[in-house]
């Protein structure tokens, strides 16, 4: 299934890349897992991740403006979100005065809640990532929605669907540093921001760089980290 899997994913990327002079698709990236070896997060444990993640989101958009939501309101109004934030995400959420690329990556996580969203079956689809989230569609389910609910009644989609996923945008993560090593643009067909926080969501989701921290949260930033230092070890 791997295998079919990663010929899927190729197939998929070369005939929406067909436009670029050269072919970024890589041919010497091995398949990702199969469906047996894979051990999954727990649904409660991706629902919390997300209302992290959420959060944090929404910190970052409204330092990028000019009035940033009190600290107070976003725990009175996202307690369960605030209380599944790690030691270093709940810091970070406290600060003033962030420089601009640290808000830009607090905002970004919207794209990595909707990966999660689509996960846990609350979004229909993942589209392709050439546009960014519909913010209003993400946070809606966000704020409407229970968060003790959002939690207990957390499902999983398929493991084959989540593996699609992650084998696609691991391709397309590669497929864009080939492009741009080349100077070819490809950001208006693979959006490198998007991709990024996607395939970050998937691999953290089916526990590709499978950690042994004691913490979901924990975990997720052993495989952001794996994955800042390119993947170069597991485990």
């Amino acid at each position: 299934d791997a295998l079919e899997r990663q010929r899927r994913s190729e197939l998929s990327l070369r005939n929406r890349l067909a436009g670029l002079p050269h072919d970024p698709v890589p041919t010497d990236l091995p398949p990702i897992v199969g469906e047996s070896q894979v051990v999954l997060e727990s649904p409660g444990d991706v629902a919390r991740r997300m209302l992290a993640l959420f959060a944090i989101a929404v910190r970052g958009e409204s330092l990028a403006g000019p009035q940033p939501i009190d600290l107070t309101r976003i725990n009175d109004r996202m307690p369960l979100a605030v209380e599944s934030l790690t030691a270093d995400e709940a810091e970070l959420l406290q600060r003033d005065g962030l420089p601009l690329d640290a808000v830009d990556a607090m905002a970004w996580r919207y794209e990595t809640v909707l990966a999660l969203q689509w996960a846990l079956v609350m979004q229909p689809e993942l589209p392709w990532p050439d546009e960014r989230c519909d913010l209003a569609t993400v946070s809606r389910l966000m704020l409407d929605l229970p968060h003790v609910d959002v939690i207990e009644h957390a499902r999983l989609r398929p493991v084959d669907q989540l593996l699609d996923e992650a084998d696609f945008h691991l391709r397309a993560l590669w497929s864009i540093a080939a492009a741009q090593m080349r100077g070819e643009p490809i950001e208006n067909t693979l959006d490198p921001g998007i991709v990024s926080e996607r395939w970050l969501a998937l691999s953290w989701c089916c526990r590709l760089h499978d950690s042994q921290q004691a913490t979901a949260g924990e975990r997720f930033a052993m495989t952001e980290a794996w994955i800042d230092s390119g993947m170069q070890s597991s485990g």
